[in-house]
């Protein structure tokens, strides 16, 4: 069977497989960098401020998409997910999405990839609401190692090694989950958090003391495949004996862009010889079964018909939206099965 590993990768939600990804300004002075490298310097996160022009919901009135425009930014489809975190930053805990207003003013942290349509959308990790005038917004950070030092304080490093955050006994530190304060040894290395701070010092790594940290959930941003996991989920099954190919591949995916459900079927399929399925409707169970790709439709008629995609629960498939990595490796194992 396979084997199951996760790759530490903190980037997590639901677009299609093709996206652009910040352009940088490189010194063509100096040696080229691999793209690889590249990648793995974007940030965690970008922080996109603007006004609510739509709101888009579900048939059970969950909000999965916000239409937002900015004087600075321009316009923006933030997609909302079950694992995106509402933030009241005044009053320093959770927020009701259910009261957000068109024409309120907003702060969201979201994926350096988004896809190139216009308006560009991109998954949402972070909504933070009731910003007082007097103070800044709470910003959305990943833990990427916590240190003790000598004096007492903790060392909080984030941003991409890019930024020091230092907490000790007077660092008011909550939950997302509940209004009780928790303590220091809450913060663990790949976790995220919200974190109220004010000057950051011009040093580079950035030195900040924030008043008070907000852990999020466990699960925030945990299960989403990213395409470096899928990619070495299926060179290892490549080398297990199973009959994958990667000629005439197509499919490939950027390190930590968020792999969709048919982008993930897509690349088993082409592995797999690109096989051709005729006359199978099996799709149509699913109630969004029209919204599949073009590109994307041969290789999930072949994943329905063959059972790859039997553990989807419910009428709807979501091929667009991040799979995770627990339904990747189901697909697998299924694929295994079908030729062991």
């Amino acid at each position: 069977m396979l084997k199951r590993k996760i790759i530490a990768i903190a980037l997590t939600a639901a677009l299609v497989s093709s996206f652009a990804l910040p352009v940088v300004a490189a010194d063509t002075s100096s040696a080229s960098v691999p793209a690889q490298e590249e990648v793995q310097q974007l940030p965690d996160s970008y922080l996109y401020y603007g006004v609510v022009k739509e709101i888009r919901t579900d048939e059970n009135g969950n909000i999965t998409q916000i239409l937002m425009d900015s004087e600075r930014y321009g316009e923006l489809v933030a997609l909302i997910s079950e694992e995106t975190v509402w933030v009241d930053s005044g009053h320093q805990r959770a927020s009701d999405p259910s009261s957000l207003k068109i024409g309120e003013g907003i702060y969201i942290f979201h994926s350096p990839i988004q896809t190139m349509s216009l308006p560009p959308q991109s998954p949402t990790f972070a909504v933070v609401r009731d910003i007082p005038m007097d103070a800044g917004c709470a910003q959305y950070h990943e833990i990427e190692e916590v240190t003790e030092r000598s004096d007492g304080k903790i060392q909080i490093t984030t941003s991409n090694g890019g930024l020091y955050l230092f907490a000790d006994e007077e660092t008011n530190v909550v939950s997302y989950d509940s209004e009780e304060k928790v303590d220091l040894d809450s913060l663990q290395s790949g976790s995220f958090a919200m974190f109220w701070y004010g000057a950051v010092a011009m040093s580079y790594p950035g030195q900040a003391y924030p008043s008070t940290i907000m852990i999020l959930p466990e699960e925030h941003r945990k299960d989403i495949l990213t395409g470096e996991e899928a990619t070495s989920m299926l060179d290892e099954l490549s080398q297990e004996g199973t009959e994958l190919t990667t000629e005439a591949v197509k499919t490939e995916f950027q390190p930590d862009e968020e792999v969709t459900l048919e982008g993930f079927i897509t690349a088993l399929w082409e592995r797999a010889g690109s096989p051709t399925v005729r006359n199978y409707y099996g799709l149509i169970r699913f109630s969004d079964a029209g919204k599949i790709s073009t590109d994307a439709r041969k290789a999930m008629r072949w994943a329905g018909k063959n059972g790859l995609i039997a553990d989807i629960e419910g009428d709807k498939l979501n091929s667009t939206k991040a799979i995770t990595k627990t339904l990747a490796e189901d697909i697998l194992s299924r694929y295994q099965e079908l030729n062991g």
